[in-house]
């Protein structure tokens, strides 16, 4: 970590209302400095600086993140400050306002946003911190500590682990985990530890029919279902043709799984429904023993200007990555789990275009494993901040973009290797690994 240079303080500042009794100690506190501070309830855009205090506000974890973002766009053109809270021990108020505020400044050349992580929710305390970090040279990401100020930056590049445990986790639970990716480093980590992996995803498990032929080609199978079942609508065939090549898909990863000589099992599951969520895992732990391991690879992408974002774009993305997580860890017991991995993503390190939920997202999914780590320190907690896959969610406009930006893609079988030595691995730390290229060169 290194310490920001000095600036001076803003001549005006607005701070949004979004946690009321923060908003007017800083207001309170900027003026008696001699600024020319004020409280709105939505940025006018019109002052030197905005501090967006969604952070510290009273709602769910999407609700906050998105109504930052939506405030963000009304301040665009100012520098915007978003506080987020490290002080609260309730996880799902854990905050990715970092990895939004990178994204941000990516979008927005000549934009400053920055964000500020404080150690303290007491209004008066950080109202006399946020005096001090104004005065601090915009330098993206600021954490506060009792008496000073630092910035985060990268660690050294990581050899491989040299000692690996020979026991593992006994039953995993693996989101996402049925294809590519994820699937990718359960069939490694099965194949090294064995045990029990119970797979869950949206997509239903349906059979092959046996009077239409394999093929791992769409377009073909969308021919071959016109064929053998008329009638259906270019909709209908192409969701039917989707829907058994995700089958397919999770059936060779089942059978992979088992022939390493492990166990495996799939559930259809929505990790984003709290509820469904509650009644899997008693049904599953009731079958199998208590769930002993996680990873955390469930993940959707829709990318998308932040300018042009939706409420709705925000959610598809956020629920399955933050909201998945949050259920699975309020219905296991935590006293028990002695592995999680979480797939995170290199955007919330430097922030992607496009990925501003994504990256928000995944950011949370960092410090809820550095504080998993942190308050139990039995279990062994990892959060892999992928830079992008040869496959997975990578197509291949995604992979012509990373290449022009001078980002080398991971190959499946290393970075599955990776993943397994360090799920594998007897240190503790680090618990967040970047896993990739440094994109700000």
């Amino acid at each position: 970590m290194a310490n920001p240079p000095i600036s001076a303080l803003p001549s005006s500042v607005e701070i949004t209302t979004a946690c009321a009794p923060i908003a007017t100690a800083i207001a309170a506190q900027l003026k008696a400095a001699g600024v020319s501070a004020q409280t709105v309830s939505s940025p006018t855009g019109e002052a030197d600086c905005t501090i967006l205090t969604d952070g510290f506000a009273a709602a769910s974890t999407t609700a906050r993140h998105w109504n930052a973002l939506a405030a963000a766009r009304q301040a665009k053109g100012t520098r915007t400050l978003l506080l987020q809270s490290a002080a609260s021990a309730d996880t799902s108020q854990t905050s990715g306002m970092a990895g939004l505020s990178r994204t941000l400044n990516a979008e927005w050349p000549g934009t400053s946003v920055q964000s500020l992580t404080l150690h303290t929710s007491a209004p008066n305390s950080v109202a006399s911190i946020i005096q001090r970090a104004l005065t601090l040279a915009d330098v993206g990401h600021l954490i506060s500590t009792p008496e000073s100020f630092a910035t985060t930056t990268l660690g050294p590049a990581l050899s491989p682990p040299l000692q690996q445990q020979l026991q593992s986790a006994n039953t995993w639970l693996v989101t996402g985990g049925g294809r590519g990716v994820t699937a990718a480093c359960t069939i490694a980590l099965a194949q090294r530890a064995g045990g029990t992996f119970l797979l869950a995803g949206r997509s239903p498990l349906i059979d092959w029919p046996n009077d239409i032929p394999r093929t791992h080609s769409q377009s073909e199978l969308i021919g071959l279902i016109a064929r053998h079942r008329p009638g259906n609508s270019p909709a209908q065939l192409r969701h039917i043709a989707r829907t058994l090549l995700t089958s397919q898909e999770v059936n060779q990863t089942l059978d992979t799984i088992q022939a390493a000589g492990a166990r495996a099992q799939y559930i259809a599951l929505d990790v984003a429904d709290g509820a469904a969520v509650a009644t899997a895992l008693q049904t599953l732990q009731s079958a199998h023993g208590p769930i002993t391991g996680i990873i955390h690879g469930a993940g959707v992408l829709s990318d998308r200007r932040a300018d042009d974002k939706t409420a709705i774009d925000f959610k598809t993305v956020f629920a399955p990555k933050v909201d998945g997580l949050l259920a699975l860890l309020a219905n296991l017991d935590l006293a028990v789990l002695s592995h999680i991995g979480v797939f995170s993503s290199a955007s919330a390190i430097f922030g992607n275009p496009g990925q501003a939920d994504y990256a928000a997202a995944n950011d949370i999914l960092g410090q809820i494993a550095i504080r998993l780590a942190n308050d139990h320190p039995h279990l062994h907690a990892r959060s892999f901040a992928w830079g992008p896959w040869e496959g997975g969610m990578v197509d291949a406009g995604l992979a012509a973009q990373f290449e022009d930006r001078g980002i080398s893609l991971i190959p499946m079988q290393e970075g599955a290797r990776i993943f397994t030595d360090q799920m594998l691995s007897r240190d503790p730390h680090p618990v967040q690994l970047c896993i990739g290229d440094d994109w700000t060169h």
